[in-house]
């Protein structure tokens, strides 16, 4: 499975201004599949991917970039360049165990950033 990354945006100061994005959270492999697929006769067009971000991890914002394929060092950190930059597409969904059992992730839709 591939690692993500969530960059937080570092939004604005008070003049406006906009901030420096905070430094990349990694998270290792967790569970993505491919989302919205549109078949046209024999072709099939994905357009993003549903990610389930474990419990007590930091769930990307409508502002944020997810990072897909990155690679994370022996220290937990990201190495600069790699990965490819998705937005956040829509609100993300609480998913819960069962139905209503303890939480299970959330899960955050994504498409790729242009």
């Amino acid at each position: 499975m591939l690692d993500i990354a969530i960059v937080q945006d570092g939004g604005t100061d008070r003049w406006g201004d906009p901030l420096p994005p905070g430094p990349p959270v990694p998270i290792r492999r967790p569970k993505m599949w491919p989302r919205d697929s549109s078949e046209s006769e024999s072709n099939v067009l994905v357009e993003g991917l549903a990610v389930l971000i474990p419990p007590r991890k930091p769930v990307p914002g409508p502002a944020d970039t997810v990072l897909v394929g990155v690679k994370i060092d022996d220290d937990g950190n990201v190495v600069d360049g790699t990965g490819e930059a998705y937005e956040v597409d829509g609100e993300p969904a609480v998913y819960y165990r069962g139905g209503n059992g303890p939480i299970r992730g959330t899960i955050v839709n994504l498409t790729r950033a242009s």
